[in-house]
């Protein structure tokens, strides 16, 4: 009797993060996707992702991963970042425009 497998397929989905303004249009930010670390009881602010890499949103999120954003160009009106979220962008980014050295 296949009607099991038919329940348990409808609760199968990605993980995945998608990044929206207030309006609903997407928003492409780059963020970190790495494995979390557990960083309880741990003064300061400590990194919490080790062997991340850096993508542009939509992105999809294995199971053990975590994603943040990797700049502050935007602030995340949810704390967590998983599923669909909203960004706006944050008034005290200042852009870096340090020129690179030529050779």
């Amino acid at each position: 009797r296949p009607y099991l497998f038919y329940a348990l397929t409808l609760a199968i989905k990605p993980k995945m993060l998608l990044t929206v303004d207030p309006e609903g249009a997407v928003l492409p930010a780059q963020v970190r996707v790495g494995k979390p670390v557990d960083i309880v009881g741990q003064p300061g602010k400590p990194k919490t992702l080790t062997g991340f890499q850096t993508y542009n949103t939509p992105v999809l999120l294995g199971h053990n991963q975590k994603a943040e954003l990797s700049t502050d160009e935007f602030t995340a009106m949810s704390p967590i970042l998983c599923g669909t979220v909203i960004l706006k962008p944050n008034a005290d980014f200042v852009p870096d425009t340090a020129s690179k050295m030529d050779l």
